[in-house]
């Protein structure tokens, strides 16, 4: 997959111990990918929650897994779900891993 006008995100993956403890968060960049907005809500009912979601197209073989979080222009999302291979059934092209973000506040 390659873009004109590609972004890099950052994918911050939790380590733990032994014991099932987090330890520390290790860190690798993507290049080359797209990310655009899809939802934003807000919950105004006792408490002021507001969450939106992006999707991020990452290139074909990037290591990302459904338990990392991706850091992408000063915030911190959660991947949900499982990161999904595109392939064209007609053609057989694969463009990129699709990743599904939310994000939070309150």
């Amino acid at each position: 997959m390659a873009l004109a006008f590609s972004e890099t995100i950052a994918v911050v993956r939790q380590v733990l111990d032994r014991f099932g403890d987090e330890a520390s968060n290790t860190t690798h960049t993507i290049d080359g990918c797209a990310v655009w907005p899809v939802t934003t809500t807000e919950n105004i009912i006792n408490v002021d929650i507001v969450n939106w979601t992006m999707v991020a197209l990452v290139p074909t073989g990037s290591d990302v897994l459904a338990t990392d979080r991706i850091a992408y222009q000063g915030t911190i999302y959660d991947v949900v779900g499982q990161p999904t291979n595109w392939r064209s059934y007609l053609t057989g092209h694969k463009p990129g891993i699709e990743l599904h973000l939310v994000a939070s506040t309150g």
